[in-house]
């Protein structure tokens, strides 16, 4: 930080170009222990234990920052209240402004923002660059309707989820039919008979997931014991229109 003395008082200039009020500054560093640009610093990772569970983690951190403005005097950015944030994003305003401010998705999170309202004001695909997270989504109570917003790269890719991650979600096996996704692409996922079971499948709504029982037989295997138990051996397909499935388009534009 580079002090302007005589020539322009009270203006603090940082080597990377940015001024403020050198008393607004002074203030800063003092309430965050750093001497750091406001706008150009990035929190060092390895300063925060994230533990096992990053959801439970980034919680922990947000209501320990929370508790800590709430109780401290308003220094440099107290001009950045959790109405202005709110405002900012029901306006739509652009991420990247709000990227440019220096906000994050643990910012927008400490605002208790929820997935559902920030998601229907700015797409999907702009969100994630932005920086969100799977961690983040979920924290923010990301439901199982949202799915239904991302396309089989984000998911796979992108956010790389499982079907452990999806059932954080609470779904259910008929909203996990809803999605439209073929039972090749739900065993990429990792679901298997055992997690099917535990959103609710059994004879009738497994049919929701498809019609065909020698896909069940291919991709899941059932045993001797899973056949009995959900009643397979007992299979009457339905008559009923085909159901349309889910294009599932990758990063180079090929569908299956």
């Amino acid at each position: 930080m580079v002090k302007s003395g005589f020539v322009r008082p009270n203006i603090a200039t940082f080597s990377c170009g940015h001024e403020f009020h050198l008393s607004c500054t002074l203030s800063y560093s003092a309430e965050n222990l750093s001497r750091a640009c406001p706008v150009c610093q990035v929190m060092s990772e390895n300063k925060i234990n994230l533990g096992e569970d990053r959801s439970l983690a980034i919680q922990s951190l947000v209501e320990a920052r929370r508790q800590h403005v709430d109780h401290s005097k308003k220094g440099f950015m107290s001009w950045f209240t959790e109405k202005s944030l709110q405002n900012m994003i029901k306006n739509g305003n652009s991420l990247d402004t709000l990227k440019l401010k220096g906000i994050r998705p643990e910012d927008i999170i400490e605002e208790r923002i929820d997935w559902n309202t920030i998601s229907s004001i700015y797409k999907t695909e702009a969100l994630l660059d932005f920086g969100f997270e799977w961690h983040h989504m979920i924290t923010m109570g990301f439901q199982p309707q949202h799915f239904k917003l991302l396309d089989w790269h984000q998911m796979t890719e992108h956010l790389k989820l499982t079907a452990s991650d999806m059932l954080k979600t609470s779904i259910t096996i008929r909203e996990l039919a809803d999605l439209n996704i073929d039972i090749a692409h739900l065993h990429e996922l990792g679901f298997r008979l055992t997690e099917l079971k535990q959103i609710g499948a059994n004879r009738e709504t497994i049919k929701l997931l498809t019609d065909d029982l020698d896909e069940i037989k291919t991709y899941f295997r059932p045993t001797s014991s899973e056949w009995n138990e959900m009643g397979l051996l007992e299979w009457t397909p339905d008559k009923k229109p085909m159901r349309v499935i889910r294009e599932i388009k990758t990063k180079n534009g090929f569908v299956f």
